[in-house]
């Protein structure tokens, strides 16, 4: 198991540093690292699991570098977080549309053009930007659209 946020096994293992310790099916323990875990410093866990039913969608892609890549989750798509295993967290969503993203992990969270080039009934349907870099490895959290799930 792994957190999208960071990319880190949630068991320190892998070159993670210790970042994540004692991890269950329902708790993570954090190490001694100012990553996440400085003291006087605020953090926030988001964590998600895996279960369409409920509308959310984790996995993983390979970009392809041209638009068309599909990734199907089976409900409608509203909301898409990536997280290149090289560097850059997106955001996607059907609030924003088809023309930029959210590059999350800048100063700013710093709104870019493309995004997806649909938001399908059954998923997503990506275009050839940051979120389709040819032979780029990404996490991904898909979300349903609220409005028709």
């Amino acid at each position: 198991t792994s957190l999208i946020t960071t990319g880190y096994p949630l068991d320190g293992s892998a070159g993670a540093g210790g970042i994540f310790q004692a991890a269950t099916t329902s708790t993570f323990g954090l190490g001694n690292n100012d990553r996440n875990n400085k003291i006087g410093d605020t953090f926030i866990a988001e964590i998600f699991a895996h279960n369409p039913a409920q509308g959310v969608f984790c996995g993983t892609y390979t970009g392809t570098g041209s638009a068309g890549l599909k990734l199907t989750t089976g409900f409608p798509g509203g909301m898409l977080i990536t997280l290149q295993t090289q560097g850059a967290t997106r955001i996607a969503d059907i609030k924003t549309g088809t023309s930029s993203h959210i590059l999350a992990n800048t100063v700013g969270n710093t709104e870019v053009a493309g995004s997806v080039a649909s938001f399908d009934s059954d998923g997503f349907t990506l275009d050839s930007n940051g979120l389709n870099i040819s032979a780029e490895t990404y996490l991904y959290i898909a979300i349903a659209d609220p409005a028709l799930f």
